[in-house]
């Protein structure tokens, strides 16, 4: 039933974060493991991010915009991030690669680290804690690694999608300004079009334009 629901969330919804999130819940609630967390992996930015949870500590990584160095030399999760391979530990005080956390609760008997890999590369990490030990067995791993890998390719195709839709939105924005060239606006008005593209299809806090024009000698300056 549970594999049932997963997998109609990840045939029918397209937008990244809603998708995480319903993956989230559907095995909070499926299975019962109280803190399950699914990150993002971005190799340039060399960052795991944190994007959809359940439990007291998915609160605390939402306020705090949660992120993990990639290159971390302590961590479970940049670990599996690193290596793409499963991380179950049952008794986490027994893990070497276990890093206690300070977010509340603080206390964390075992925990499972699974790698969301489409082919070789690692696109996200779903992490499972408990606040007991031996939470885990091999069938709840099998099953598991079994959802992430539909998860991981789910996730390519949202965000291959969204990329789509954001391409479609800046071309036709962007063809809006040139359309405004023959139409002899003046250059305060183009410029402030062009502006108002970038704020609404770029991912930045500010822009500007700057003008070159000839100094009392002839040479350009802003």
């Amino acid at each position: 039933s549970a594999v049932q629901e997963v997998s109609h969330a990840l045939s029918s919804i397209l937008d990244p974060n809603e998708l995480l999130e319903e993956v989230v819940q559907v095995i909070h609630r499926r299975f019962g493991y109280p803190y399950v967390h699914l990150f993002t992996v971005h190799p340039g930015r060399q960052l795991i991010i944190y994007r959809a949870g359940s439990g007291e500590r998915s609160k605390a990584y939402d306020a705090l915009d949660m992120t993990y160095d990639l290159d971390a030399p302590q961590g479970i999760i940049p670990w599996v991030a690193r290596n793409g391979q499963t991380i179950m530990a049952n008794d986490v005080t027994r893990e070497e690669h276990y890093l206690p956390t300070d977010q509340a609760p603080y206390e964390t008997g075992s925990e499972m680290t699974i790698p969301l890999m489409v082919k070789d590369e690692v696109v996200g990490v779903l992490d499972i804690q408990s606040s007991h030990p031996n939470a885990f067995d091999e069938n709840d791993r099998s099953l598991l690694e079994a959802l992430s890998s539909g998860v991981a390719v789910s996730m390519r195709n949202a965000t291959l999608y969204r990329s789509e839709v954001w391409r479609r939105q800046v071309a036709e924005s962007f063809r809006d300004v040139a359309e405004m060239l023959p139409a002899n606006h003046d250059p305060e008005t183009l410029l402030e079009r062009v502006l108002v593209s970038l704020e609404q299809n770029l991912p930045c806090d500010a822009s500007a334009i700057w003008l070159l024009e000839e100094d009392g000698k002839g040479k350009p300056r802003l």
